[in-house]
């Protein structure tokens, strides 16, 4: 299980566990609606976004699903979702992802899932490269939606 840390508004630290196992996966499935054991399928028959891509492009989505998977501990602390999410500072949550997605890939490889891994894997680094090719377009200024070597005349097409 991997751990991150909030801190509420009374300068209480709260330690909090993200672990995640079949039983946990199917209570999860009934709750959210969401099938968290299928990773790498698509969430409709009219889209090609999988939940994995969701859980890491849709922050909304991402607390829902956070929320889910603290529910037990949230409620032994006497702490409600909305409270919780006030607890998140941009480092907490930045803590609470790496956590999140660290066990749920690492949760894969040890069930001997690793062709899911594997997909897993690609699919979040292509989610990665294409955040780093908007961020060099946003730094270079080009938001027009031109190749990003366009101001560069040696640039091959």
């Amino acid at each position: 299980m991997g751990t991150f840390k909030t801190t509420d508004e009374n300068g209480v630290e709260h330690t909090w566990e993200i672990g995640f196992t079949i039983g946990k996966f199917r209570q999860w499935k009934k709750s959210l609606a969401l099938d968290l054991m299928n990773p790498n399928a698509a969430l409709s028959k009219d889209s090609q976004e999988t939940l994995l891509m969701v859980l890491q492009l849709d922050l909304s989505k991402f607390l829902l699903v956070l929320s889910q998977v603290l529910a037990p501990q949230l409620e032994k602390a006497g702490v409600t979702p909305d409270e919780f999410d006030d607890m998140l500072t941009p480092e907490s949550l930045s803590k609470a992802r790496d956590v999140f997605f660290a066990e749920y890939l690492g949760f894969f490889t040890r069930v001997g899932m690793q062709t899911v891994r594997a997909i897993m894997d690609k699919t979040l680094e292509a989610l990665k490269e294409a955040e780093h090719q908007v961020r060099s377009m946003t730094i270079s200024g080009n938001s027009s939606g031109n190749s990003l070597a366009s101001s560069d005349s040696t640039a091959v097409s």
